[in-house]
């Protein structure tokens, strides 16, 4: 069972997500995650700015009404990566913790930079760069994955942290198209988290075995699991269609929790068709979640005109 919730409060991007556990108590000043099945918390950026006043801001959604309630924490957040063309502010992924709370963010821009993964906990405010991508080859990620963007993250029911990307740009001659989505896993400290504590794996590439997944077929979206530990990838593809990069088909797709690998990897990695969403063909769908009950729920954006105008350069993020 599916259900649409459409955010739309001029924010760039939402990504929404649920607890699958029991709720601790709120308190007035500082927000613990209601996980009771009544909330899912969306991550609303100001992507190019870079004061307190236009910092990220995690809020909770009411899956029944759609009510967007007060910030987490009381506060925002500034979410930054320095490099090349930065610093990049904001974050299109949101994850958050079932045992602990935190909520768990990736720096997705800039070309050709590492990525940090952000601890964030809403009691203290504290916020804490647990591990960051190789800028080289090492044991656990043998490709070098600065050349992707991570627009997708979720924590599993377990506590582990994985995230999908994306490559910047296929027609690279160096790129091959078999590796354009590589997903990732990441160990999440725990409730007390210290810099670089976290271990980052790759763990393989989602198998482009079909055309409906291949190269820019798999770009933008989010990711969840459910409660039996399978993770779903809600995505649409990106085209250039008459001299524009233009949102095309919109699908949902399904890991099963017996083919996400555990082991450092650079294989394929099987996932399956659940169902395409004709309605939201060349609409952008930026978070997937489910409650307690197993239902559904995703964000999308609606554009006031036509995607692109006027046509952006054919590598943009």
């Amino acid at each position: 069972m599916k259900k649409q919730l459409t955010l739309s409060r001029g924010i760039a991007r939402v990504t929404l997500l649920c607890c699958l556990i029991a709720a601790l108590t709120e308190t007035t000043f500082a927000q613990v995650p209601d996980c009771t099945g009544t909330l899912m918390y969306g991550l609303w950026n100001d992507s190019i700015g870079s004061s307190a006043a236009t910092a990220s801001q995690i809020r909770s959604v009411n899956y029944t009404t759609g009510a967007v309630g007060p910030l987490v924490g009381g506060t925002g957040y500034l979410i930054q990566k320095n490099g090349s063309g930065g610093p990049y502010y904001g974050s299109a992924a949101l994850g958050l913790d079932p045992v602990y709370k935190h909520f768990f963010v990736i720096t997705q821009m800039g070309n050709g930079i590492p990525k940090a993964i952000i601890d964030i906990n809403p009691v203290s405010g504290a916020m804490t760069v647990i591990d960051t991508t190789d800028i080289s080859a090492t044991a656990n990620i043998p490709d070098v994955l600065s050349n992707y963007h991570f627009v997708k993250l979720a924590i599993s029911p377990g506590g582990i942290g994985y995230a999908i990307g994306v490559h910047r740009d296929t027609t690279l001659g160096s790129f091959t198209s078999a590796k354009c989505n590589p997903l990732i896993s990441f160990t999440t400290c725990g409730g007390a988290p210290t810099a670089n504590c976290s271990t980052i794996k790759l763990l393989g590439y989602l198998s482009n075995s079909t055309t409906l997944t291949s190269n820019y077929r798999l770009f933008n979206g989010d990711i969840a699991f459910d409660a039996g530990g399978n993770l779903y990838f809600l995505t649409v593809g990106l085209a250039r269609i008459n001299s524009s990069n233009r949102y095309t088909d919109a699908r949902l797709f399904r890991i099963s929790s017996a083919n996400i690998p555990t082991a450092v990897g650079t294989g394929q990695i099987p996932l399956s068709l659940v169902a395409d969403y004709n309605g939201l063909d060349s609409t952008v769908v930026n978070g997937i979640a489910f409650n307690m009950l197993g239902q559904m729920f995703f964000s999308t954006r609606v554009f006031s005109g036509p995607q692109n105008s006027p046509p952006p350069p054919l590598i943009f993020f």
